[in-house]
């Protein structure tokens, strides 16, 4: 089950670039990995976080978070999603 999914409003490579702009800025961009316009961060073989997601042309989608940490870290990605993307709406 797709854990958030996030309407941007704007293209793929904005949106990569202000969601890297705001890892950077928060000191998390290290674990991040990135393939394209896909996006994972696993800490502790998945135990404490395990989240993947991936950026389509309307859409931000986190696909999973879980682990012991995975709620706390989706709660903050809403956060960061809706002062990023103010015009966007969850779905």
């Amino acid at each position: 089950m797709t854990a958030l999914v996030w309407k941007h409003g704007t293209s793929r490579d904005e949106v990569r670039r202000l969601f890297q702009s705001e890892l950077n800025q928060s000191g998390h961009a290290r674990s991040v990995t990135w393939n394209g316009d896909r996006f994972a961060a696993v800490v502790g073989w998945g135990s404490i976080l395990d989240l993947h997601g991936e950026i389509t042309n309307d859409v931000i989608v986190v696909e999973k978070s879980r682990g012991a940490i995975g709620k706390i870290v989706l709660q903050k990605i809403e956060a960061v999603f809706e002062r990023l993307f103010p015009g966007g709406r969850q779905l």
